[in-house]
């Protein structure tokens, strides 16, 4: 019952941070006029970023912390530092051209080497991972983000929607709105995988190993389920 009462209460948490996305979304609308609604200085922008960072920044707290999840925790971060570069690529630009594709491309092999090098490691971390819940949403944010977004916000398809009446704000709000729900599925995968990893911490303090206490609570879901 206790398993049940956390789940309920992180998932309607969970939901309460959608509904105040949608209406951020719904806000910044209203803030700008034409061809500028939902461009780079939008708030819709903005929130992208913030969510970037901090599930940079948990991610690399877990990786720093963890001996349970610490090398996958690394590679998400590489994921989501890397597109916080993209994100920014004006500021980083305005040093020198070509300045975010640098740091972009040193994180990411930094990242893959690190990764590589403690593969072993990182694979046992892996398959434990994948049975929890921070792993189907994290993929779902990668899907929203970098594959549906891309696709709803190509301009041909709005241009056969609206035909004559082609607005280009229309293509944008589509694009980063579901680009900032992909973002916020993978912050919430990242809390999920913050709650697993001081789980897993607070276990092994009591004495028992991770792969143990990890069956013990499949076996209370189970029984709970039946």
């Amino acid at each position: 019952m206790r398993e049940f009462v956390m789940v309920t209460a992180r998932y309607l948490v969970y939901g309460c941070l959608i509904v105040l996305l949608a209406q951020l979304i719904k806000w910044d609308a209203s803030q700008a006029e034409g061809d500028l609604k939902f461009s780079e200085q939008s708030y819709t922008e903005a929130c992208q970023l913030v969510l970037l960072l901090f599930s940079s920044l948990l991610l690399w707290h877990i990786y720093r912390q963890s001996k349970a999840y610490g090398y996958v925790a690394l590679l998400m971060m590489g994921l989501t530092a890397t597109s916080l570069v993209r994100e920014m690529d004006d500021p980083f630009d305005a040093l020198f051209d070509g300045a975010w594709q640098i740091t972009a491309f040193s994180v990411a092999a930094w990242v893959i080497f690190t990764v590589y090098k403690n593969r072993h490691t990182f694979l046992s971390q892996f398959f434990r991972f994948v049975s929890t819940p921070s792993f189907g949403m994290f993929l779902s944010g990668i899907f929203t983000t970098y594959i549906f977004s891309r696709l709803i916000g190509r301009k041909v398809f709005w241009q056969a929607v609206m035909e004559e009446q082609y607005f280009r704000a229309v293509k944008n709000a589509s694009e980063e709105s579901t680009e900032l729900y992909g973002y916020l599925l993978i912050f919430i995968a990242v809390l999920e995988l913050t709650y697993y990893h001081y789980r897993s911490k607070a276990q092994n303090q009591s004495g028992l190993s991770t792969d143990l206490a990890d069956e013990l609570q499949g076996k209370k879901l189970q029984n709970f389920s039946v």
